[in-house]
């Protein structure tokens, strides 16, 4: 009987769809991968090409620090929005044969910006509140757990604009606007990515931390070589980072399994 019922959930539907397209869903990883070798390769440049110089006045500091603020968004909001609307255009073509139109992607970086731009303001907010009051160690641990569900929303609000802006939906602030109420008021229907999201987090915290015992309780001293720690590292990173880039693909599937009925046409 629970097999009958799994069937008919939504999770089954994105696992038969994994299951007949591995070739897409392995791309989408590997676009993610590179995605992040690319903001690697980006921040290093915007280092190496915008240094901050020693001995300079605290005015000509700060306006550098803006001027560098301002583009890493900028740059890292293009660059993102690139590997991200690729892949978009990829999962949709699950569901329709519909596209969406090459020239919808500056409205989709905009988007983006405009999230960028608001994850950071409103955590250096929340942080900066916490710190100007932090006394207390009930304090700090208000502080993560308020971060903590600030992350769930902006990874909720992030994929639901995003599902929802490829399935059609192109006017930016109803978008967002409707979004964020959408979480709020049916947070029902994300009970079950939230729980599959919470567990895969759990299991590769789990997952780093056997890793690291068994490591230890195996080599004991030996890890302190450094060829042994690098591999060790290596080793792990490569486990984790595999794990995350499953979850991460799935639940962008997911997405579109929850939202695509209820996005207009």
């Amino acid at each position: 009987m629970k097999a009958v019922k799994f069937m008919k959930t939504d999770a089954f539907n994105v696992l038969q769809k994994i299951k007949q397209n591995k070739f897409l869903f392995l791309l989408t990883m590997l676009l993610d991968i590179a995605f992040f070798v690319s903001l690697s390769i980006l921040n290093k440049t915007i280092e190496l090409l915008i240094p901050i110089p020693e001995g300079a006045s605290p005015n000509k500091t700060i306006v550098l620090a803006i001027i560098v603020i301002l583009l890493y968004i900028t740059l890292t909001g293009l660059v993102y929005s690139l590997f991200k609307y690729r892949i978009l255009q990829m999962i949709k073509g699950l569901y329709t044969k519909k596209n969406i139109k090459l020239g919808d992607f500056w409205n989709f970086f905009f988007i983006n910006i405009l999230l960028i731009t608001a994850s950071i303001i409103t955590t250096f907010v929340v942080s900066s509140i916490f710190i100007i009051s932090i006394e207390l160690n009930a304090l700090m641990l208000m502080k993560n757990l308020f971060l903590a569900i600030l992350a769930v929303f902006l990874y909720l609000l992030i994929n639901t604009i995003h599902t929802r802006f490829a399935l059609g939906e192109h006017k930016i602030i109803p978008l967002i606007l409707t979004s964020a109420s959408m979480i709020f008021h049916k947070t029902r229907i994300y009970i079950n990515i939230i729980i599959f999201t919470s567990i895969a987090t759990i299991l590769l915290g789990s997952v780093y931390y056997l890793i690291s015992w068994l490591v230890l309780a195996v080599l004991g001293e030996a890890i302190k070589s450094p060829l042994v720690y690098i591999s060790y590292t290596v080793i792990t990173a490569i486990i984790i980072a595999f794990i995350a880039l499953n979850v991460i693909a799935f639940n962008r599937i997911y997405f579109f399994e929850l939202l695509r009925k209820k996005s207009k046409k």
